[in-house]
């Protein structure tokens, strides 16, 4: 009893701190527009999205913006019947853009900003199921952490601007003891520690003419790891485990747009490659080691594959008032993305497929009302991913050959007839239904 309580510790440390996922911009964008253009803007945003979608943009940003915000994250996400929900729902989008004052070199060239969508009550909340567990990676615990994003951007030359943005997280690595105490209780200790982590945004944008602009960005790999080695004697029996996860993981990505504007309207497209096969996925490896004896079981891994994306978004200036600071336009944008998973005729169950994005939106500028006699801007938007059904369908094979092939689920009673298995995928599993944010926005002229 003593000794699998012990064993129970080390492996409800690395379960319960498994792999969460990007953040909120990654999923959906970062600012009103870019939510209600479907994720678009590598070529157009100037506000704190910037920090995200193409940091250079910050250097075409007109003047000093305070952004403020919220934002809501719902689910239809169905799978065996049940509807699965994305737990924290509601974040805080916001960041500020600033720029030097006066007519030098320097003013007109050089910005700063910062993008932040952080959680109500917390820094970030990392939740991760069983091997097995049916689960939907591309949205499950991907918005669940507090992103910052600082940026700075460079204009050498009124058509040329470059941009770096740093996605700043941390890391959690320590060591768990457990020791046999007077009244044979297990006593534990555990010391964790916390890491920076840092990655960069690398944007560069181009506009030879007041109509044209074109961007491109590169956004790079982000992985936590999570590391616990836990060190129980108990019975003098010694027990060591160690239990690694890689979690907050967003991938290598790289995207290009293009953007035209009009006299009131502009129209915008991305597309982007997200390299999802270098990542493992959200699984806890755990090895242990007894008295001559080392376990290390094989985790599934080549369960992801890349995806590719095109979105297309536009704007349009609805009403214009008698002066420049009173008008209302309107965003729309559309987009496709292909599946993140191969078929998985094995073990593990991670549901998603091909994917469209959609999104509206509102933004309207107000005249110098009574906040400081500054300008503001007021925005709603919303986006919606619907996920096509996805069915795998399991194949079941001996003992000996799901140990040799990870696509094959094991008969774990070979001498019955028929297929004894306790896998929640068997036979098949379907998944599909949608996702969706609502934000709304206040931007104020600095």
């Amino acid at each position: 009893m003593v000794r699998r309580s012990a064993f129970a510790l080390g492996l409800s440390l690395g379960l319960r701190a498994a792999s969460a996922l990007a953040g909120y911009p990654d999923v959906f964008g970062l600012g009103v527009e870019s939510v209600a253009r479907a994720g678009a803007g590598v070529a157009d945003s100037t506000n704190f999205g910037a920090a995200w979608l193409n940091p250079a943009g910050l250097a075409f940003s007109p003047g000093s913006v305070l952004s403020l915000g919220g934002a809501f994250v719902g689910s239809g996400l169905v799978t065996r019947g049940r509807r699965v929900p994305i737990e924290d729902p509601f974040s805080s989008p916001g960041g500020l853009v600033l720029r030097i004052p006066g007519d030098r070199w320097v003013s007109r060239a050089l910005a700063f900003g910062i993008g932040i969508n952080a959680l109500p009550s917390t820094l970030g909340h990392i939740v991760n199921g069983a091997p097995d567990a049916p689960m939907f990676p591309y949205y499950q615990n991907r918005t669940q952490r507090l992103v910052v994003l600082p940026a700075v951007a460079l204009r050498p030359h009124p058509m040329l601007s470059l941009g770096v943005a740093l996605n700043y997280y941390a890391s959690l690595e320590g060591p768990a003891e457990a020791e046999e105490g007077p009244l044979r209780a297990v006593e534990t200790t555990i010391t964790q520690e916390l890491r920076a982590l840092t990655t960069v945004v690398l944007g560069v944008r181009f506009e030879p003419t007041a109509r044209w602009s074109f961007g491109a960005v590169y956004r790079q790999r982000f992985v936590a790891p999570y590391a616990v080695r836990t060190r129980s004697n108990v019975g003098g029996i010694a027990l060591d485990l160690a239990v690694n996860a890689e979690g907050l993981a967003t991938p290598d990505e790289v995207a290009l747009g293009a953007r035209y504007r009009g006299d009131r309207w502009r129209l915008l497209v991305d597309a982007q490659w997200s390299r999802w096969s270098a990542w493992d996925g959200p699984f806890v490896r755990v090895s242990a080691t007894l008295p001559g004896l080392a376990l290390t079981p094989r985790s599934p891994s080549g369960r992801l594959q890349d995806t590719y994306a095109l979105r297309l978004g536009g704007s349009l200036r609805a009403w214009q008032g008698a002066t420049d600071d009173r008008w209302v336009e309107l965003h729309a944008g559309l987009g496709v993305e292909s599946s993140m998973v191969h078929e998985q005729p094995g073990r593990t169950n991670l549901l998603d497929g091909p994917r469209v994005l959609s999104g509206a939106g509102v933004t309207a500028a107000v005249p110098r009302p009574w906040v400081w006699g500054a300008r503001f801007r007021v925005g709603l938007a919303v986006q919606v991913h619907a996920l096509l059904p996805v069915t795998l369908t399991k194949r079941v094979g001996t003992p000996e050959e799901a140990a040799r092939d990870p696509g094959v689920l094991a008969d774990e009673d070979a001498t019955l007839p028929g297929t004894q298995t306790r896998n929640p995928g068997y036979p098949t599993l379907t998944g599909g239904g949608f996702a969706y944010t609502i934000t709304g926005g206040l931007e104020i002229d600095l």
